[in-house]
């Protein structure tokens, strides 16, 4: 889902344009994003914009250290590689590291940044119930990189 269009509370002036309300989010995705280009630079040990399966293994200690629970290289491998091109490109990467939640370990994850940021675990937020969210803002999003990058409209 997109930060666009997740004002239910009215059309608002055009819908080709982010509203204020939508902003936020807007932003918290696009912070979501560069942690994971963060993660993927990371791995891509030739900065060729893909990573090789020797990368990848190379990388284990780092997505051990992110969050991945169960390292096989090669099923793992072949689950992200989408196009099945023998590289893992970054789109193929975003989806799978969104799926697999996982978390960049030296990043700056905000404690304000409210529940449903995606940024901080609910346990550690001092922000908005669900309930108070639901009433100022609507449905929370599913963040969904395929959703904001195939947005043709």
């Amino acid at each position: 889902m997109s930060a666009k269009g997740l004002n239910h509370r009215g059309r608002g002036f055009n819908n080709d344009f982010v509203e204020w309300k939508e902003f936020r989010l807007l932003l918290l995705y696009m912070r979501q994003y560069l942690e994971l280009f963060v993660m993927f630079d990371r791995m891509d040990s030739n900065d060729d914009r893909r990573i090789s399966r020797s990368e990848f293994e190379r990388a284990r200690g780092m997505l051990v250290g992110w969050g991945l629970k169960h390292f096989a290289v090669d099923s793992i491998f072949q689950k992200i590689d989408q196009n099945q091109g023998g590289f893992i490109l970054f789109d193929e990467f975003a989806h799978w590291a969104i799926q697999e939640k996982l978390d960049l370990s030296t990043d700056d994850d905000a404690e304000d940044a409210g529940l449903g940021s995606g940024l901080i675990s609910p346990s550690k937020s001092s922000a908005l119930s669900n309930n108070q969210w639901l009433k100022r803002y609507g449905p929370r999003p599913l963040l969904s990189h395929t959703s904001l990058m195939n947005r043709t409209n």
